[in-house]
């Protein structure tokens, strides 16, 4: 039989700096000592938080967002091994987003993904759009996003993957401005290109994809093989990252739940089976731990061989699918149809490419494994690796091709490494490369030190969690300068965020209050805790807005957890403190008690002065809590609303006890009372009888409050 020939094709990433960026974070005593924090050797994972064989299923609770690593960082699509009865197209041409909006492009350019007019190659880069902010290299397409929120799209088009309701190949960027039923496609914030399909999101979330659906990776449902102009995906919503590889996609929602649809030849979708799926599958559910908190994912290339990676807020690395090549990086070749947790901690970022994977973890340095044709994984060799391999330091992204790993460190400094035959390595010749080149001092992207880079993804998460959408670059660098120079602080950031115009507390309040608030309790779990709020902490939280505690010392309390100061730490920011000027603002439970005796005695809601005036004389121990409730009982108010002794009593039991009155009990009181001669002389020794009662003592203890 005659051999048949393969042309090992490569391709492209992107890199966009502007809107996703790695914190530098100093590696722990504990991580500087090689693979013994947790990668697995040999199958055995060596690390101080093991993963239980049996048992690491039990992570459902991680359901946290800790974006350590955005999953808008780095658009990059990688390709897949070609066998002579499946040809298909692979990404074979690079896409960079310097800081100043330029987009430069170079490689493979057969069917005008460049952009540049031609169908000639290009061995360095090329200006090929301006005032971009995002941009995608896919198979034979490329996407880019401009500042203004509008998409461009260019190259290979046989199946509708440029959007523009043609077939035809576009050698120049055409602007895709209408939907699949003739409407205005909105804004556009993030963007990603597949094999032959290509998705968008936009700035409310909502998820675009047009291209081919024969596999389902459109996520439009059956029926529809190809798509020639963008359609609404339905079925999921706040969509904040996408990831598209062959022939399927995969996505997270602002909440940190994973969706996966398309091709599942190899278990890439992670639901348990290997059969395709033609509407977004939410993986949570499943049992494995990925029910929330996810922050990064990445589809390979690759049809019948990919793999998917995911990172979750906690430094967790998982990945299922093909696993021929030991590209899971769980120290075996066996497929895993479910995600698997590689390890628990210390990852900031993982891209998976065809056949191998690449990760960097939050000390900065990048680690590789898996399929090493042409030296993509960057150790020096073409062998194989099983398990990881440290190949670099400081890096800040990285991006995996077919045949080629391209690495942006936290300088800007663009590098390269692997196979050039298709001059995908940029650097002007066909020369490929074992070991990490650096490329051109002309693509620098960015000049930012490791703790403006930091700055940046905190930036970036109070944008996601409390505004729900991507950092505009505007605001990114002004906030950035902000933090940078001291004027704000994490806190005070944090703040602003909440009380801006564009989170409208006051107009939620106003529509819906209980909604309202469960809402922003929801945004300062995941903000300041980076996690999702336990039921308990919930219903403790809301209880508190019920009762009179503002938003500022509700957020003042968050502020002060353990939690949020390791969330800052992270990022290299101080803590710092809101600045608090009244005084129903300095105590949370005595406002509680205040708002108490105003709704128990007075039957009202509390007067902002009062509030003040009350918590301020308990709070300066002017006053107890029996002499707040004594002013409260004889206030001209209440004595005003001429309540006999009996429904005195009632209110007694009710706001010294906090219960309904006994019979007996009541009855003793009423004889008591009979014994006096006026009635405001029989209930202040009423008053002081509750006052010296230990089920007082208890209420005042429930509040934190002193009783006498």
């Amino acid at each position: 039989m005659k051999k048949i020939s393969k042309r090992l094709l490569s391709m492209m990433l992107v890199f966009v700096m502007l809107f996703a960026l790695i914190p530098f974070v100093a590696a722990s005593a504990e991580e500087t000592d090689g693979l013994d924090d947790g990668l697995p050797v040999e199958g055995v994972l060596v690390e101080d938080d093991p993963v239980d064989p049996v048992d690491d299923a039990d992570d459902a609770d991680d359901a946290d967002e800790e974006p350590v690593f955005d999953a808008l960082v780095l658009d990059e699509y990688e390709a897949p091994v070609l066998d002579a009865q499946n040809t298909h197209y692979i990404p074979e041409h690079s896409a960079i987003v310097k800081r100043d909006g330029t987009l430069w492009t170079w490689g493979n350019n057969s069917d005008g993904q460049i952009g540049d007019g031609t169908m000639l190659m290009r061995s360095t880069p090329y200006l090929a759009l301006q005032e971009v902010t995002v941009a995608s290299a896919g198979g034979i397409q490329t996407l880019a996003v401009r500042t203004n929120g509008d998409l461009y799209a260019w190259g290979g088009n046989t199946r509708g993957q440029v959007g523009d309701n043609t077939t035809s190949r576009k050698v120049f960027p055409v602007w895709i401005n209408t939907t699949n039923t003739g409407g205005q496609l909105p804004r556009i914030t993030d963007v990603s290109a597949g094999e032959n399909h290509s998705l968008a999101i936009t700035t409310t979330g909502d998820l675009y994809a047009w291209g081919d659906n024969s596999r389902g990776q459109l996520g439009v449902g059956v029926g529809i093989s190809s798509s020639l102009r963008p359609m609404k995906v339905p079925g999921i919503s706040e969509v904040i990252a996408v990831s598209a590889g062959s022939e399927y996609t995969m996505a997270i929602t602002e909440n940190g739940d994973l969706y996966a649809w398309g091709r599942n030849s190899s278990g890439q979708l992670g639901d348990g089976t290997t059969d395709d799926k033609f509407l977004p599958v939410n993986l949570g559910g499943l049992g494995v731990g990925l029910d929330g908190g996810v922050t990064n994912v990445s589809a390979s290339f690759g049809r019948d061989s990919a793999h998917t990676v995911a990172v979750k807020w906690d430094g967790s690395l998982w990945a299922w699918g093909a696993n021929h090549n030991g590209q899971l990086g769980d120290g075996t070749t066996t497929q895993r149809l479910l995600p698997r947790k590689i390890r628990n901690n210390g990852v900031a970022g993982a891209e998976a490419g065809p056949s191998y994977t690449a990760m960097i973890r939050t000390d900065g340095t990048l680690w590789t494994w898996g399929f090493n044709a042409h030296g993509r994984l960057g150790d020096g060799t073409n062998f194989e690796s099983m398990t990881p391999v440290q190949v670099m330091d400081n890096v800040n992204t990285v991006s995996l091709g077919y045949n080629v790993t391209t690495v942006i460190k936290q300088d800007g400094t663009l590098w390269n490494m692997g196979a050039n035959f298709e001059n995908q390595l940029g650097d002007g010749t066909r020369t490929e490369r074992w070991s990490p080149g650096y490329i051109t001092n002309e693509l620098r992207l960015t000049q930012l030190s490791p703790q403006d880079i930091a700055t940046n993804q905190f930036i970036q998460r109070l944008y996601r969690t409390i505004m729900h959408r991507p950092a505009d670059v505007d605001g990114l660098n002004f906030w950035r300068g902000e933090l940078r120079s001291g004027r704000f602080t994490g806190s005070t950031i944090c703040e602003w965020f909440f009380n801006s115009p564009e989170y409208n507390r006051v107009g939620r309040l106003a529509a819906d209050r209980d909604r309202a608030n469960r809402d922003f309790v929801a945004d300062l779990y995941r903000t300041c805790l980076g996690r999702e709020p336990d039921t308990r902490g919930y219903n403790f939280w809301l209880n508190q807005l019920n009762h009179s505690v503002s938003d500022k010392l509700l957020m003042a309390q968050f502020f002060g957890t353990p939690e949020f100061a390791q969330v800052c730490a992270l990022y290299f920011i101080p803590v710092g403190q809101i600045s608090i000027t009244e005084n129903a603002d300095r105590n949370a439970s005595m406002t509680m008690f205040v708002h108490r005796n105003y709704a128990e005695f007075l039957g009202r809601a509390p007067d902002r002065s009062g509030l003040n005036y009350w918590t301020g004389m308990m709070f300066n121990n002017n006053m107890s809590a029996s002499w707040v409730s004594v002013n409260f009982v004889f206030s001209i108010e209440f004595v005003n609303k001429g309540y006999t002794n009996d429904q005195f009593l009632d209110f007694m039991y009710r706001g010294m006890m906090g219960r309904e009155p006994d019979a007996a009990g009541k009855a003793y009181w009423l004889n008591i009372m009979r014994q006096y001669p006026t009635v405001e002389w029989a209930r202040r020794v009423v008053f002081n009888g509750f006052v010296s009662s230990p089920e007082f003592a208890r209420l005042c203890a429930s509040f934190g409050v002193r009783p006498v």
